[in-house]
C-alpha cells in the first residue's frame, strides 16, 4: 500500500512539474505570432501496414519521457481501439515546439513491430513511426487518440490527488 502511495505522489509532482513547464512554455509564445514549422519528409503509414497492426498487433507498451508510470494494453478489443487513434493523415509540416511526451511499442506475438513517438500537447497531435529506431511514417492523431491521452493524464492526475489527500480509493 505504502508503494502504490509512494508511486502516486512522484507521479502526481512529476507530473505537475511537467504541466507546469509546459504552461511556461507555452506562455512565452505570443499568441500574435505563429509557431514556426518544419517541413516533413515522412509519409503517412499505408492501409496496408496500419491493417496488419489493426488485425495481428497482441501488446501496445506506452513508456513516458518524463512520467514515472507505464501502461500496457493485452486484450485484442483494446489494442484494437489503440491502433485505431492512428489517422489516415500525414502532416506536410510539424510545430517546431512540439516534443515526444513518450515512446509506444506494438507488439505481435511478442516481437516489436514497431515503435512510434508520441507528440501530444497544445498544438500537437500526431504520431512518428520508427521501425529499427529511423522514422518512417508520420500520422496525425484520431480525435479519439487525442480524448484517450487527455483523459490518461486527468484521470491519473484525479488519482494521485484523491491518494495525496488521504480519500479512500
Amino acid at each position: 500500500m505504502n508503494l502504490r502511495i509512494n508511486f502516486f505522489f512522484v507521479f502526481v509532482l512529476f507530473f505537475v512539474n511537467f504541466s507546469c513547464k509546459s504552461e511556461i512554455k507555452n506562455a512565452e509564445i505570443p499568441t500574435s505570432v505563429s509557431v514556426s514549422e518544419v517541413p516533413n519528409s515522412l509519409s503517412p503509414m499505408g492501409e496496408d501496414v496500419f491493417l496488419k497492426m489493426y488485425n495481428e498487433c497482441t501488446f501496445i507498451d506506452y513508456i513516458w519521457h518524463d512520467l514515472p508510470f507505464s501502461v500496457s494494453q493485452s486484450e485484442k478489443a483494446a489494442v484494437q481501439a489503440n491502433v485505431s487513434f492512428i489517422g489516415k493523415l500525414g502532416m506536410e509540416t510539424t510545430p517546431a515546439h512540439c516534443k515526444s511526451i513518450g515512446r509506444k511499442s506494438y507488439q505481435i506475438n511478442g516481437d516489436i513491430f514497431m515503435d512510434a513517438d508520441i507528440y501530444f500537447g497544445p498544438g500537437c497531435s500526431y504520431y512518428i513511426f520508427l521501425k529499427d529506431e529511423k522514422p518512417i511514417y508520420l500520422n496525425q492523431m484520431t480525435p479519439q487518440g487525442d480524448d484517450f491521452y487527455r483523459r490518461l493524464f486527468e484521470s491519473a492526475m484525479q488519482q494521485g490527488q484523491k491518494i495525496y489527500e488521504g480519500q479512500p480509493q
